[in-house]
């Protein structure tokens, strides 16, 4: 008979086997390639969302004017677009870690986001005064603000009269296309037919 100890030595020294959900190791060089691609990413959405990208320099501003230092304000806004890190990967949350680590380095504010916003705003932050950041990104506002509406104007002004110049030639456009179309039928029709021409039942007897 085997004594009670013996089956408890064998579950020590045969333990049961566990399986683990092992992460998934990155492939050398893809996280670089992740990371590079959701900088761009992220630098054409800021670049391109001008609307959003005014109101981050609106609220930029506004912590300026009340005693935030300029790296506090930054990581406020990083903190509200990442959801308190909750998204981090959110394009704007990327931008303002970027321009964050770029100060870090010692370089000024229209150094830190030259590429990242559009050359008019940099052009602005540059000859705008360096101890009134508040002041030069309340004038880059009033600026793009500004010439988005007179850019929205003239393309709402010009679109009801092109849209009138299209719907006029169309119809000249489509009878052209249809004559075009029945011409190259008719021509292949013709090419076809043609070998049969000499045939006895094509042939009129006078």
């Amino acid at each position: 008979m085997k004594r009670g100890g013996e089956g408890s030595r064998d579950k020590i020294r045969n333990p049961p086997r566990l399986f683990y959900l092992r992460k998934k190791s990155t492939p050398p060089g893809e996280g670089n390639k992740m990371d590079k691609l959701e900088l761009l990413y992220a630098k054409l959405s800021f670049r391109l969302n001008t609307d959003k990208r005014m109101a981050v320099c609106r609220k930029l501003a506004s912590l300026l004017r009340n005693n935030f230092t300029l790296m506090d304000a930054l990581g406020r806004i990083e903190r509200a677009e990442s959801k308190n890190g909750a998204k981090p990967n959110e394009p704007f949350a990327i931008v303002m870690r970027q321009w964050q680590k770029n100060l870090e380095r010692g370089m000024p504010l229209h150094e830190a986001t030259r590429g990242w916003i559009p050359m008019t705003e940099t052009l602005l932050l540059t000859v705008g005064d360096v101890s009134k950041l508040d002041v030069a990104l309340a004038n880059i506002d009033r600026v793009m603000t500004g010439t988005e509406r007179i850019r929205r104007a003239m393309l709402g002004a010009i679109a009801y009269p092109l849209f009138l110049l299209v719907q006029m030639h169309y119809k000249h456009f489509n009878l052209f296309v249809k004559h075009i179309f029945w011409e190259h039928i008719l021509f292949l029709m013709g090419a076809y037919m043609r070998p049969y021409t000499h045939h006895p039942l094509f042939t009129v007897h006078c």
